[in-house]
């Protein structure tokens, strides 16, 4: 039995002040309350969920099109882990931030912190047109995909705008499910933000030998409803039952912007994650870092909660460019891509092993990218040697003892 508080259960208790409140319920969010709670087990903590639900792992929705899911099938905590850490769950949206009165505004509700996180994530990025935008389906919220799903009763043709990470594996998944896909994008290469050319290129051909149309580079001219899309490319026409856009996201900062807290592409935080308004942080997605970096990732997500939290509560805690990794299966193919690789200014050791390819960048023998095909079992070892700064020589010591105690 899920147990979420509602604005009117708050009234009712006239729990108004807390000592922490963080707006967003993702990896970022769920990360600092944890480590509030841990630290803190008697401080007051709201979170504020605008999702139905418990918070879920969102990167699992659209890798499980195919097989469908229950709503908190991939949920982080159970119900009965708020109650215990002490954590309020809120499903709400916020309409307004006061950071002079330092309180935040639901729909009929006023709340006062002692400390603020603002988690709020990210949002599809538009297409810059309203009729398209509000006619195509998004793979960003559970809530979205099981929109998809219904679709699927009828819907037999799906036409995927964006060849990054989230549209090949939603392609791989409406595949599955038996329907025909078509995958589109305007860059040369598929995933270009983490594959070179090469991986790029198998990447196309696995989807293309799986009965998927890949058009890229392509540029859409005109897309036109009436029952069904007809969408013009700049040499052919497309018809399609329904419209996924995968084209990326931006920072949901619209809460901070208007509350005059300092924006760019991001909500602006400084090296501990703090925003120009006091007491007020950000992390995550929707976190500006002072270099202009915006991390988009998982696991710079969650660690930037944990940091977050540590600065809310006066623990003075430099936040790192870590290395995190990027890595999905694609029709059974792996792939793998962390920190950085540069032809121009990085040492590349290249392994090709019968299906397995590996390049790794060093500088001063020190690694400082890796990027592999078909080596799941090392997705892990390859973590621990970009963030411990490994010597190529090190790594391959790694590899071996890995794979003699797979075999033993």
């Amino acid at each position: 039995m899920i147990k979420i508080q509602t604005q009117n259960d708050l009234t009712m208790t006239n729990i108004k002040n807390f000592d922490y409140i963080i707006v967003g319920a993702g990896i970022s969010g769920m990360s600092a309350a944890e480590t509030i709670s841990l630290a803190l087990p008697d401080s007051t903590i709201l979170m504020i969920n605008n999702e139905p639900g418990l918070p879920y792992k969102r990167t699992r929705i659209n890798k499980s099109i195919a097989k469908g899911f229950e709503h908190d099938e991939f949920a982080l905590k159970s119900s009965m882990w708020f109650d215990i850490n002490n954590i309020t769950l809120l499903q709400a949206e916020v309409t307004e931030l006061n950071t002079g009165t330092k309180s935040i505004i639901t729909t009929d509700q006023t709340y006062t912190y002692g400390k603020l996180l603002l988690a709020t994530g990210s949002r599809p990025r538009s297409t810059e047109n309203e009729v398209w935008d509000r006619n195509m389906f998004h793979v960003r919220t559970a809530s979205q995909v099981e929109s998809i799903l219904a679709s699927m009763q009828q819907a037999k043709h799906y036409l995927i705008i964006g060849g990054g990470a989230e549209g090949v594996e939603t392609a791989e998944q409406l595949m599955k499910a038996g329907k025909q896909v078509t995958l589109i994008d305007r860059n040369q290469h598929l995933m270009h933000h983490y594959l070179t050319q090469e991986l790029s290129q198998h990447l196309r051909a696995v989807l293309i030998k799986n009965a998927i149309s890949v058009i890229n580079p392509a540029s859409i001219k005109e897309i036109q409803y009436s029952q069904t899309f007809t969408v013009e490319l700049t040499d052919r026409t497309i018809a399609a039952d329904a419209i996924i856009s995968c084209i990326g996201h931006i920072p949901d900062k619209k809460l901070a912007s208007t509350a005059g807290i300092g924006t760019n592409r991001g909500i602006k935080v400084d090296q501990w994650l703090q925003t120009d308004a006091p007491d007020v942080f950000a992390a995550g997605d929707v976190a500006e870092h002072p270099e202009g970096r915006i991390t988009g990732l998982w696991h710079a997500a969650e660690y930037q909660g944990k940091v977050a939290a540590l600065n809310m509560m006066g623990q003075k805690t430099i936040c790192e460019n870590r290395p995190y990794r990027f890595k999905t299966e694609v029709f059974g193919e792996f792939y793998f891509s962390g920190g950085t690789i540069d032809n121009t200014k990085h040492t590349i050791i290249r392994t090709i092993k019968k299906n397995t390819v590996r390049e790794v960048a060093t500088i001063g023998n020190k690694i400082t990218g890796i990027l592999s095909l078909n080596e799941a079992p090392c997705a892990k070892l390859f973590q621990q040697a970009l963030m411990e700064r490994w010597s190529n020589e090190q790594l391959e010591t790694g590899i071996k003892k890995l794979h003699t105690e797979q075999n033993n």
